[in-house]
C-alpha cells in the first residue's frame, strides 16, 4: 500500500469540496457547505462538508469521514482503489510509490476477470457442440431461442473436469482457479469443475464484464438445483443485478426495473420484449443494488414468485425502497404461476399484471394485515401496525413517514396517534432526539471528555490548556479519543481519523457540529472545574473504603491521617455543591 506521505500528498492535492461538489451541489452555510444527503433519503439538508477540517458529516444518517471515506462510499471502492482515483485526478503518479498492495489486488481482479471471460466462451462454445446437445435442447424446451441464448452467452460444462485440466495445461495456476471459483478442490486433494454437467449462466456487470457463473442441473434429482459463484474478489452476490447488462438501455429509456426471481425469468422476459426485466441474486433486492440503480430508474416493479420467499423478498423490497427515492409497486400473479411461464405461455397477459400492479405501500399494509389475520379486532390491529412501525422507523424523509403513517391510519381505520404512540416516540425532530438521547446515555466523566474534545476540535487555539486534561487517569473511549487527538496526532484530525470506524464518526460529527458556548474558554473552565469535581469524588471514595479499614485493623496513626485528609476534602466538596461550574451536567 502507499506510504503516508503519498496518502497525505494525494489528499491534500484535493480538496473535499471541489471532489464532492463534482458528484451534487453543495451551498455555502456560514464557514461549511451544505446538500441533501447521497446515502439517504431527505428534504432537509443535513450532509455538512468543511473545508477547514476537510471532512464530511451526515446528522441524519450518520455518515462521515475525509475525502477517501467519501469516494470509497459513493463509489464503492475500496481504499487502494480510491487512492488511485484521486490521484488520477490531479495527476500524481503513484505507480512507482511502492503500492505493491493495490496492484497486487488489481493484477488478481483482472486475471480472474480474463479467466471468467475465457471460461464462458469455453461454455458457450461446448453448449454449440456435440457434448452440449443434451443442454441445448433442455434450454429449446424451455422457450428459449438460439438469439437469446447467444445475447445472454449460456452455456454448458461438461463433465470430466474439461476446463480445470485445460486451464492447468496452459499456465493458469491451481490458486488462481480456487480465486476464481471456477475450480474446487476434492477430499482427494484433486482439482474439479465446480459447475460440471450444468447449463450455464455469465453473470455480467454493467459494464458487460464477466463476473461470476450460475449453474443449473438438468436433472431435478440432483442438488443444489442451483449453484453459484462463491464470493471472489470481483465477485459478491449483493452487488450484482442479473440481466442490468442487457437491459441498460431499455432500462435508461423506461426509467424502471421489473424485478423477477431466477436467470430463466430475466431471459424469457428479455426474449419477449420486456428488456427492463432483472433479478437480484439471492431473491431480494439490498441497499447496494438500490445504490447502484438509483441514478437510472425512478420505478421499481416487484414481481417475484407467489409463494412464502417471493412474499417475503417483495416485503423487504418495499421496505428498502419506502427510504429511497425511487417508488415500488408489486405485481400479484396468480397462485402457482411463476413470470417464466406467463411470459412463455403469453407475455401480453404478463404486460397486463405489470400495468395492474400495486402501489409497493399499499400492498404492504394488506400484507401486514393479513399476517395479523385481519383487522376485525384490536388486537389484530395492533399486530398489523407493530408490523409496519418497522417501515415508518426506516423512512428518514419526514413527508414520506407522514404520508404513510396516514396511510396505515386510515386502513385500519384509527388515529395517527396510535400508531405514533406504537412507534414510542415523537418524531418531530429525529436527528436532535437521537443525538441528545445518546449525550444522555453517557456518564459524567464521558460528557466531560466528549465536550472538551468538541472544543478541541473547535477551538485549536486552546489546546495548550486543554492538556491539563490529560494529567487525569480516565479510561473512557472519549478520553481516549481525546488524548490521541491531542498528543499522538498534535491537533491533526487527518491523523486522528485513522483511529477506528466509531472513533472516525465521533471526530467528524463534533468538528462540523457547533459548540453550544459563547465564550469556549469559560466552558473549557467550567469543564475543567467539574473534572477536577469527579477526581474529588473519586478520592473521597476511596480514602471512605481506606479509613473502614484501617477502623477494623486498628491502626491509630494512618487512621489520623486519613481523616484529615478525608474532612478537608469533605469541606471541599461541601463548598463545591452551590458553585454553577460545580456539576455542569
Amino acid at each position: 500500500m502507499a506510504g503516508e506521505n503519498t496518502v497525505e500528498k494525494v489528499r491534500q492535492a484535493n480538496d473535499i469540496v471541489d471532489v464532492i461538489g463534482e458528484y451534487f451541489p453543495l451551498h455555502k452555510a456560514g464557514s461549511n457547505y451544505k446538500a441533501l444527503c447521497p446515502f439517504h433519503q431527505e428534504k432537509t439538508p443535513s450532509f455538512v462538508v468543511s473545508p477547514d477540517k476537510q471532512l464530511f458529516h451526515c446528522f441524519g444518517c450518520g455518515e462521515s469521514g475525509n475525502l477517501y471515506n467519501f469516494v470509497m462510499k459513493i463509489e464503492g471502492l475500496d481504499f487502494p482503489e480510491a487512492l488511485r482515483r484521486m490521484a488520477e485526478r490531479v495527476n500524481i503518479n503513484i505507480s512507482d510509490t511502492g503500492d505493491r498492495h493495490y496492484r497486487r489486488n488489481k493484477q488478481v481482479k483482472e486475471s480472474i476477470l480474463a479467466l471468467n471471460s475465457r471460461a464462458a466462451e469455453f461454455y458457450h462454445k461446448v453448449l454449440f457442440s456435440v457434448a452440449g446437445k443434451k443442454a441445448l435442447t433442455y434450454l429449446q424446451k424451455r422457450g428459449l431461442n438460439k438469439k437469446i441464448i447467444k445475447e445472454f452467452k449460456l452455456g454448458y460444462a461438461p463433465g470430466g473436469s474439461f476446463l480445470t485440466r485445460h486451464a492447468l495445461d496452459n499456465g493458469v495456476s491451481s490458486e488462481e482457479l480456487l480465486k476464481s471459483g471456477l475450480s474446487d478442490k476434492g477430499r482427494s486433494g484433486t482439482f474439479r469443475d465446480k459447475f460440471a454437467e450444468r447449463v450455464i449462466f455469465p453473470i455480467h456487470d454493467e459494464r458487460g464484464q464477466v463476473r461470476g457463473f450460475g449453474g443449473r442441473v438438468m436433472d431435478s434429482s440432483r442438488q443444489p438445483k442451483y449453484l453459484n459463484t462463491a464470493q471472489t474478489p470481483v465477485f459478491e452476490k449483493k452487488q450484482i443485478i442479473y440481466g442490468l447488462y442487457q437491459g441498460k438501455e431499455t432500462i435508461r429509456e423506461k426509467k424502471r426495473i421489473i424485478l423477477l426471481e431466477g436467470y430463466m425469468d430475466v431471459i424469457s422476459a428479455h426474449q419477449h420484449g420486456i428488456k427492463e426485466a432483472v433479478a437480484a441474486l439471492g431473491t431480494a433486492i439490498t441497499r447496494d443494488h438500490i445504490y447502484k440503480i438509483k441514478h437510472w430508474v425512478d420505478d421499481v416493479v416487484l414481481s417475484l414468485d407467489c409463494d412464502d420467499s417471493g412474499f417475503q423478498a417483495a416485503e423487504k423490497g418495499v421496505d428498502l425502497l419506502a427510504d429511497s427515492q425511487i417508488s415500488s409497486r408489486v405485481c400479484i400473479l396468480p397462485q402457482g404461476n411463476d413470470p417464466e411461464d406467463i411470459i412463455r405461455e403469453n407475455p401480453a397477459e404478463f404486460s397486463e399484471y405489470i400495468k395492474k400492479s400495486q402501489d409497493g405501500m399499499e400492498w404492504r399494509i394488506h400484507r401486514s394485515i393479513e399476517k395479523a389475520g385481519g383487522k376485525d379486532t384490536p388486537e389484530k390491529k395492533a399486530a398489523a401496525v407493530k408490523d409496519l412501525v418497522s417501515v415508518l422507523k426506516k423512512i428518514k424523509n419526514a413527508v414520506k413517514r407522514e404520508e404513510v403513517r396516514k396511510a396505515i391510519a386510515e386502513e385500519l381505520n384509527i388515529s395517527e396517534r396510535a400508531v405514533m404512540q406504537v412507534m414510542g416516540k415523537s418524531e418531530r425532530d429525529l436527528s436532535l432526539f437521537k443525538e441528545k438521547l445518546e449525550f444522555n446515555r453517557l456518564s459524567r466523566e464521558e460528557k466531560i471528555y466528549r465536550e472538551l474534545l468538541h472544543i478541541a476540535l473547535k477551538h485549536g487555539h486552546l489546546n495548550e490548556n486543554l492538556k491539563e486534561a490529560l494529567k487525569y487517569d480516565v479510561d473512557n473511549m472519549y478520553a481516549e479519543l481525546f488524548r490521541r487527538y491531542i498528543s499522538e496526532s498534535g491537533g491533526d484530525v487527518q491523523k486522528a481519523l485513522s483511529s477506528g470506524e466509531e472513533s472516525k464518526k465521533i471526530l467528524s460529527k463534533l468538528s462540523l457540529m457547533p459548540l453550544n458556548d459563547e465564550d469556549p474558554q469559560e466552558y473549557l473552565n467550567e469543564l475543567m472545574n467539574a473534572l477536577e469535581r469527579l477526581e474529588q469524588e473519586k478520592r473521597y471514595r476511596v480514602l471512605s473504603s481506606e479509613i473502614r479499614k484501617l477502623v477494623v485493623e486498628n491502626n491509630p496513626q494512618q487512621l489520623k491521617e486519613k481523616n484529615r485528609e478525608f474532612k478537608k476534602l469533605a469541606r471541599e466538596l461541601k463548598g463545591c455543591k452551590n458553585e454553577a461550574s460545580a456539576d455542569i451536567f
